[in-house]
């Protein structure tokens, strides 16, 4: 379903045009008093400016869809004040009127069969899914002979089968339109409520993903992709498991995601992006890496760099550390101004620590790896701090507060050094294991796995 952040507007119809009409938005805020709004296509969790209209009295915005070549999916007019109304442009006229006070509760749809569609399934999905929720926790807790278990489960079918009537008489009322490819694709799994829920959900992790067409380019202009990757991966998530395995199971997910996204090369870049965006959101360094490495670099897959460089860089840095590859030679100052080099310096290995007093994991990451060097019983490893930051009290004040005994090197230019777009960082901490040529031999996500280096 749709993500919080993206909330559309409440919304009724009393006709439907035919999609011979003009195709054009026509929207009236009431008490707005603004110049201008902005038309953005909504693509995932994205909002993508397309255009400008300008205002008619402050109040009314008339937009023509079809001139200016847009495609079915869902838009949004946006204006001042962080306000805007969303709306499914599905081939035909949307005429809507509201209050600038109270945006949504005011809506009222003059025209558009498909938003008319659309409320009514957002209602309905909200309903179906607390309600089953409910009467399945019944299920599993009354006994079978029990009267009232018998009038829950006569409650659930009915609930399912009035959801799965709705979903099904959408989707072949105009079975090409936008609207009813979406609900095909954005419908709740029916599971049978009479299983345990171990068995549901072995029918949710082998099924849950049935009804998405990932070969439906059009419906990357939603957030059905996005929705129900995220859907799907909360299938697998056991807050009981240590984050270890908790990224072994969100693998296995994405592999039942990525493999049927393949199908459709701009569907598999959109998910596969949104996926590793994610998992960068929320620390699982080793399913982005999963991704990097089983999808991304494998296939040959061109991420979107303007939704940030940041991801190109991983990829970029996935290809540069592969073990056994010669890696750049780092050439920089220390504290006292000269340069070390680090293919001259006496060691069997390095562990190299791109780092940056301002970054709050590093600040977690470096007393635990001093502490792990510190007590090395073996000298073969030797470490290397690169600092990218910007400021020299900054860097030193963090040797020092840490009594750091490695050496501590930085050209003080930050994420414009040289030796950060030579090993694409694109996150502090980063670690990396080279020998005294410069061959890669790991890189270290974590203090446990660079311990046992020393």
């Amino acid at each position: 379903m749709t993500p919080a952040k993206h909330v559309f507007p409440l919304i009724a119809v009393l006709s439907c045009h035919s999609p011979a009409s003009a195709q054009r938005i026509d929207i009236t805020v009431k008490n707005l008093a603004a110049d201008k709004g902005y038309i953005s296509s909504l693509n995932g969790e994205n909002a993508l400016r397309i255009d400008s209209v300008t205002s008619a009295g402050g109040e009314r915005f008339v937009y023509n869809m079809s001139a200016k070549g847009l495609q079915p999916g869902f838009y949004r007019l946006s204006f001042e004040k962080n306000r805007w109304i969303d709306y499914v442009y599905d081939n035909e006229d949307v005429t809507l009127t509201t209050d600038a006070g109270n945006i949504l509760d005011s809506m009222k749809v003059v025209t558009s069969e498909s938003n008319r569609l659309y409320y009514t399934f957002v209602t309905l999905n909200k309903q179906y899914k607390a309600k089953s929720e409910l009467l399945q926790l019944v299920l599993a807790r009354y006994p079978g002979d029990d009267p009232y278990y018998r009038t829950t489960k006569s409650t659930l079918s009915k609930l399912q089968s009035e959801y799965s009537g709705f979903v099904n008489t959408t989707s072949r009322a105009r079975p090409a339109s936008f609207i009813a490819r979406y609900v095909r694709a954005a419908q709740s799994p029916v599971v049978d409520g009479r299983l345990p829920p171990e068995k549901q959900l072995e029918r949710l992790k082998a099924n849950g993903l049935d009804h998405v067409d990932f070969s439906d380019e059009g419906l990357i202009r939603s957030d059905v992709f996005t929705s129900k990757s995220i859907e799907y991966l909360m299938y697998y998530r056991n807050p009981q498991l240590p984050k270890e395995l908790l990224e072994k199971e969100f693998m296995t997910a994405v592999d039942s995601i990525l493999v049927r996204a393949r199908v459709n090369q701009a569907v598999y870049q959109h998910v596969t992006q949104y996926l590793i965006e994610g998992f960068r959101n929320f620390g699982f360094e080793k399913c982005i890496d999963y991704i990097l490495a089983n999808y991304v670099i494998k296939d040959d897959l061109c991420l979107d760099e303007g939704s940030g460089s940041a991801v190109a860089k991983m990829v970029d840095q996935k290809k540069l550390f592969t073990p056994g590859a010669v890696l750049p030679d780092i050439l920089l100052p220390d504290s006292s101004g000269n340069v070390i080099d680090l293919k001259r310096l006496p060691a069997k290995r390095f562990l190299v620590v791109f780092y940056s007093g301002a970054c709050r994991h590093c600040r977690t990451l470096i007393p635990k790896l001093k502490e792990a060097y510190d007590g090395r019983t073996s000298k073969e490893t030797e470490v290397l701090g690169v600092s990218l930051d910007t400021d020299r009290d900054g860097w030193l004040g963090l040797v020092r507060q840490e009594r750091l005994g490695w050496l501590s090197v930085s050209d003080l230019l930050g994420w414009i050094s040289p030796v950060s777009r030579n090993y694409h960082i694109y996150a502090t901490p980063t670690m990396v294991v080279v020998d005294n040529e410069m061959r890669m031999i790991a890189a270290p996500a974590t203090v446990e796995e660079a311990r046992k280096w020393f």
